[in-house]
C-alpha cells in the first residue's frame, strides 16, 4: 500500500504553513509549560506526507507552545487514529538532550486516542506512522459492504465526497474505513468509485467546463474558487474533473 495523503489531509497543512504563522510576542514566547507524562514529539517530513517520532521527552520536561490544531474527524490525517474525539496537536520549542533548541508537534488530548497504526521504517528504534492511502467516493451513493462481494450486506451508505482510508486492495474492491458523526465504519467499496490519493483543482475566479477537452466544445458548468474539485485525469492540454457524481474538462493552469 502506498504512502498516504493527500491534498487536504491536515498534514499538508503543518507541513506548508508559513513560519510567519508561527510568530509571536516575546510575553507569548515566555510561556513555559511542562509536560505531565513521558511524551512522544513528531516532525513532518518535508512532503507532508508523514508523522515520524523523533525523540521521546521525559515527564517534567518543559516547552513552549508555539501553535494548536485540532484535526478534523473523516480527514486524512485523523485516520490514523481509532479516537471518538478530533485530535488536539501542539507545535512546541523543546531542548533536546544535548541542550539543543528544536521544534515538534505532541499530541495534547493523548487520553481521546485508544489506538494507532505504527511500525517500524528503519532498524533502529524510531517509528513511523502507517501511511494509508486516502479515498475520495466519485459517485453520489456507494455501498460499503461486509465482504468484498456483491451479495455481501451493506453496512452503510457513502455519498459523494465522503473521504474514507484506504487499508487493502482485494481484486476489484477497496477494504476501507471512514467515519461518519463520530462514528467509525469499516467494510470494501468498490475500486472503480474511489479516486485514491486526489489532487485538486481550485480555480482562479470564474472558470468554465467543457463537455470535451476542447474550448470549443460545449459548457456543462462554470466553477469558482469557493470550491475545489478532485482531479480524475488529463487529456490534450485539459484537466478532468469529479463534479459530484459526473465530470467535465478544465484548461490546465
Amino acid at each position: 500500500m502506498k504512502k498516504l495523503f493527500c491534498i487536504v489531509s491536515i498534514l499538508l497543512v503543518m507541513a506548508m504553513l508559513p513560519v510567519a504563522a508561527f510568530a509571536q510576542t516575546q510575553e507569548e514566547r515566555n510561556h513555559t509549560e511542562t509536560l505531565q507524562q513521558a511524551t512522544d514529539v513528531f516532525e513532518v517530513t518535508d512532503d507532508g506526507r508523514e508523522m515520524r517520532i523523533v525523540t521521546v521527552l521525559d515527564e517534567g520536561t518543559e516547552y513552549e507552545p508555539i501553535e494548536r490544531i485540532v484535526t478534523q474527524a473523516g480527514t486524512a490525517f485523523d485516520s490514523y487514529f481509532y479516537s471518538n474525539s478530533p485530535i488536539e496537536w501542539i507545535r512546541i520549542s523543546y531542548h533536546d538532550r544535548e541542550g539543543n533548541a528544536q521544534q515538534g508537534w505532541i499530541v495534547a488530548n493523548a487520553e481521546a486516542i485508544t489506538g494507532i497504526n505504527m511500525s517500524g521504517f528503519d532498524n533502529t528504534s524510531n517509528e513511523e506512522y502507517n501511511g494509508y492511502d486516502l479515498g475520495f467516493v466519485l459517485c453520489e451513493a456507494l455501498s460499503l459492504r461486509e465482504n468484498p462481494d456483491a451479495a455481501s450486506k451493506i453496512i452503510q451508505t457513502m455519498t459523494y465526497g465522503t473521504y474514507c482510508t484506504v487499508i487493502e486492495e482485494n481484486g476489484s474492491w477497496y477494504n476501507v474505513t471512514y467515519r461518519d458523526e463520530n462514528l467509525r465504519y469499516s467494510g470494501w467499496v468498490r475500486k472503480e468509485y474511489v479516486l485514491v490519493n486526489p489532487d485538486y483543482f481550485v480555480p482562479d475566479g470564474e472558470t468554465p467546463v467543457y463537455a470535451m477537452p476542447s474550448g470549443s466544445s460545449k459548457r456543462v458548468g462554470l466553477i469558482n474558487s469557493e470550491a475545489r474539485y478532485p482531479i480524475i485525469g488529463e487529456m490534450n492540454g485539459f484537466l478532468v474533473i469529479s463534479l459530484r457524481g459526473a465530470s467535465g474538462f478544465v484548461a490546465k493552469p
